[in-house]
């Protein structure tokens, strides 16, 4: 775990691939309007200049769903953060783990991320709608509407 003073990001992955999404499980009670804001250092852990990797209107534990750019550049010693805006807490993080960031990631399952339309590519793990010949995961609690002319395999019990 990560705590940020007052907001908490949970369990996060030490290398990340650039342009795919990503959760970023966050905890803490604040009040009506928060806008929770995820955050990357530069290269060197700074956050005089974040990189802002997803924002969420929230007031309870949430999950945020991010990218990194294609833009940032590839190295390990970026740090991660979740600031509120009610109350406005922006500290530093005191107590995290560096973050690799990679370059682009080849997409081995396209899992949901929300409940949403399937050719929403902001719902999809891999950023993009998936391809008639790849696997997705549509993960528990998530409703994915098929609103797009296409053909489904969908797994069940271990079979398609």
């Amino acid at each position: 775990m990560v705590q940020d003073n007052i907001v908490i990001i949970g369990n996060i992955p030490t290398s990340w691939c650039k342009t795919t999404n990503f959760n970023i499980p966050s905890t803490g009670t604040y009040t009506a309007g928060n806008i929770f804001t995820a955050q990357l250092s530069n290269l060197t852990g700074s956050f005089s200049s974040p990189t802002t990797l997803g924002t969420l209107t929230a007031t309870t534990s949430e999950t945020i769903i991010g990218t990194i750019p294609n833009t940032v550049v590839l190295g390990n010693g970026y740090l991660m953060r979740v600031i509120s805006s009610t109350p406005s807490i922006a500290n530093n993080p005191t107590k995290t783990k560096t973050i690799n960031i990679t370059a682009l990631c080849q997409c081995l399952l396209n899992a949901s991320m929300a409940t949403g339309n399937w050719g929403a590519a902001s719902i999809w793990s891999c950023g993009r709608i998936p391809l008639a010949t790849e696997p997705v995961q549509i993960l528990s609690g998530h409703l994915v509407k098929l609103d797009v002319n296409g053909v489904a395999k969908v797994w069940i019990c271990g079979r398609y």
